[in-house]
């Protein structure tokens, strides 16, 4: 449709052709009939499972292996199609060599003395020669320390627990040595001397052990009496 406007002078002015810009009506709604079958409702999603990731990091991650078949970490690897560096089997019994029969002696002590004197007795065992074999041992303490004595068929050994540097005496079976001892209240003493060497051990617990070792050294040493 064409427009025009009259100016103030009576002139008509051409504004050219005008386009009705009214919005239009919105469609008219579909009939149920044809609007179709309503969407099926989408199914639900079940919680995802976690057990898989939890099992997953509650168990230890494999070791993995280095380019000589050596499981990182575990100190064992194969070359050749033989082991070597594996961890010993706990579960397979062990052989314990005791040719000078330091175990059977030790075994003849009370818990506690076994305990306190451990690390005396190693140390005792590993200055052992290949032809001396224990008759008898005690625990009790020396110098303050814990200690041990050992009865070989050759010597008697005492061993003083000090720490980093053991204090080791050696008094062989021979007529010089004697040995001197009481027991009380359930507790023995007994020293070790030769001529101008002297060891007091007291404190020891198994007092019956105490008195078979001093009447032993004595046995093959000298004649006194406990």
């Amino acid at each position: 449709m064409d427009a025009a406007v009259i100016d103030d002078d009576d002139h008509v002015v051409n504004l050219g052709s005008v386009h009705d810009n009214a919005p239009a009506e919105p469609p008219a709604p579909r009939s149920p009939a044809s609007a179709g079958p309503p969407p099926e409702p989408r199914p639900k999603m079940p919680p995802p499972d976690n057990s898989r990731a939890y099992r997953a990091m509650s168990q230890p991650p494999e070791p993995s292996q280095d380019a000589y078949g050596q499981n990182a970490g575990s100190g064992a690897g194969t070359i050749g199609g033989q082991t070597f560096g594996a961890p010993p089997n706990h579960s397979e019994a062990v052989h314990v060599t005791d040719p000078q029969g330091i175990s059977a002696a030790i075994s003849r002590l009370a818990p506690s003395s076994q305990q306190n004197g451990a690390a005396g007795f190693m140390v005792a065992a590993a200055l052992l020669g290949p032809d001396e074999r224990v008759l008898v041992a005690v625990q009790g303490w020396a110098h303050g320390m814990p200690a041990v004595a050992v009865l070989t068929t050759m010597r008697a050994v005492v061993v003083c627990e000090r720490q980093w540097k053991p204090v080791v005496e050696s008094f062989p079976l021979r007529p010089s040595l004697a040995v001197f001892g009481r027991h009380l209240d359930g507790r023995a003493s007994m020293t070790f001397q030769d001529t101008d060497r002297a060891l007091t051990l007291d404190q020891i617990a198994d007092v019956a052990l105490a008195v078979e070792l001093a009447e032993a050294t004595r046995a093959q040493s000298t004649r006194n009496s406990f």
